[in-house]
């Protein structure tokens, strides 16, 4: 069954936790509202939200976060449609349900980040295989899908939720993120195909030599997107393919013997 949408949402929690529900928020157009502790004033999440509010003034840190009437009585005086708790402080507190329950009379929701929440297997298998084949990424995805499926109001991750979530976070059927396709484009606009060396591909992109060398270009290699030469990275003739351009006529002899001996080494 799906609740009725949001449209203001209060993360009852806070650092990246807090920032990564603020960014589920603004992708699905829902306000977010940040709760913060004195002690946590400079925090850089409190900014990531439409609003933030001081909560448990004379408490201590910790304290600020459990609080739970205050921060029922902030929701229901700013509007807020529901409270996401987060991990940890009010996730698992039974008597912060119970308060939520008793204010949903005036409209307000808790978003369940625990019962309830189900991965199908066709969700499954899109979220696997836009994951790189790699289970650190595949578990670090599953949190940014739960948390836009969580804001939107489903019970179960369906493959339609993952494949909307993915697709927001510009990551696309073959796990290929803006990064992977900046650098991919830059190859073939800037540098025609290539070779181009990590130096001078990590300025155009902004990006770190090292970061690209160790992130972005092993899966890319495995892919048959780009090439290792001496004189740089090139172009294959998968990567023109994946990025819609069509390989330069004066490319396609030298890349053609190229993948030959590639493919003889490899």
């Amino acid at each position: 069954m799906l609740q009725r949408p949001f449209e203001k949402v209060m993360a009852a929690n806070r650092g990246e936790i807090a920032i990564r529900i603020f960014r589920a928020c603004y992708d699905l157009d829902i306000r977010t509202l940040a709760i913060y502790s004195k002690e946590d004033t400079m925090n850089l999440f409190r900014t990531k939200a439409d609003e933030a509010y001081l909560i448990g003034e004379h408490l201590s840190p910790l304290g600020a976060y459990l609080a739970i009437d205050e921060i029922i009585a902030l929701a229901k005086k700013r509007g807020v449609d529901a409270i996401h708790p987060g991990y940890g402080f009010l996730s698992e507190n039974a008597a912060f349900a119970k308060a939520c329950e008793d204010a949903g009379a005036d409209g307000l929701s808790l978003i369940n980040t625990l019962m309830g929440m189900r991965i199908d297997a066709d969700g499954a298998m899109e979220l696997a295989s836009r994951s790189r084949g790699t289970p650190r990424i595949a578990n670090r995805l599953l949190k940014r899908v739960r948390d836009f499926s969580l804001v939107k109001g489903s019970e179960t991750v369906s493959r339609a939720d993952a494949d909307a979530a993915l697709t927001r976070l510009e990551i696309d059927r073959l796990g290929l993120d803006a990064i992977d396709l900046k650098l991919l484009t830059s190859l073939a606009e800037k540098f025609g195909g290539g070779p181009c060396g990590l130096d001078t591909l990590g300025a155009t992109i902004n990006e770190d030599a090292g970061t690209i060398e160790d992130v972005y270009e092993p899966y890319l290699l495995q892919l048959g997107f780009i090439a290792r030469t001496p004189r740089g990275r090139v172009l294959l003739k998968n990567g023109y393919a994946h990025i819609g351009k069509r390989m330069p006529e004066e490319k396609r002899e030298q890349l053609a013997v190229f993948e030959e001996n590639h493919e003889k080494t490899a």
